[in-house]
């Protein structure tokens, strides 16, 4: 129950603000201790998928306004980002004693004090506009594979690389974020179900988390476009907070 209503929580903050989901999922399951971190990110990348695909057909259906050019080229790059993150996220919880979801907490967290100190105090002083396809589909790589990594779907970090790199208002990067999640989640869960990996852990919460997803991304997709810039910015810088002091007491949570 509790992991369908962060589902459903989650996916309708992430579909409004662009930030996809999975960075509330991944550290509120971890936060629960009920699964694996090779569960949560099956979970979290499937719920997010889920997710992000009701939003673009909302956005779709919508007739909403945004860079199709540069939606289509950062997102192929999202997909090799995706299936590099997920090896590189597999090769370590096979070969490491490590704690996983420490390291995983860590980076997230540190990531996302990055976001927010860039989001509301660098973002007009460093910016590009960068127009090559090809630099188009590096960032998307390079972010995707960061994404999938710490198994967030890559929302915060998404609309940092198109607000530093292209430009971009926070409204119409959260939907051009929205398609890299989907493309890079994608990818992914091609790769976990290649590898058998579905068949290895308890996913039948699966069956209620993907209705709540779906539900919550047409609502979020619909507000939205009711959204301010202002209003979406807001609801952004809140969920970063919330999010950091989640993380940082993962930290300490073994």
């Amino acid at each position: 129950m509790i992991a369908t209503l962060v589902a459903l929580f989650a996916s309708l903050i992430g579909a409004i603000s662009g930030i996809g989901g999975g960075v509330i999922i991944k550290p509120l399951l971890d936060l629960s201790g009920n699964y694996s971190t090779a569960a949560i990110s099956i979970l979290s990348s499937a719920t997010v998928f889920s997710m992000s695909l009701s939003s673009i057909l909302k956005h779709i259906n919508l007739k909403t306004h945004f860079d199709k050019k540069l939606a289509t080229w950062i997102a192929l790059g999202s997909v090799g980002g995706g299936l590099l993150g997920q090896s590189i996220l597999s090769m370590v919880i096979a070969q490491t004693t490590l704690p996983i979801k420490q390291i995983q907490n860590l980076i997230l967290m540190i990531l996302l004090i990055i976001v927010l100190i860039y989001m509301n105090f660098l973002k007009h002083k460093y910016q590009w506009k960068l127009e090559n396809p090809i630099s188009y589909f590096v960032v998307g790589v390079v972010f995707g594979m960061i994404a999938t990594f710490v198994g967030i779907g890559g929302g915060p970090i998404n609309l940092v690389a198109l607000a530093m790199f292209f430009s971009l208002s926070t409204k119409e990067a959260s939907v051009i974020s929205i398609v890299m999640i989907l493309f890079s989640q994608a990818s992914k869960l091609v790769q976990v179900a290649l590898a058998g990996d579905f068949v290895k852990y308890d996913l039948t919460i699966l069956f209620l988390m993907i209705p709540a997803a779906i539900v919550g991304g047409l609502i979020g997709s619909k507000l939205n476009r009711k959204f301010s810039d202002k209003q979406i910015h807001s609801l952004f810088n809140v969920v970063m907070v919330f999010i950091i002091f989640t993380t940082v007491i993962n930290l300490f949570n073994k």
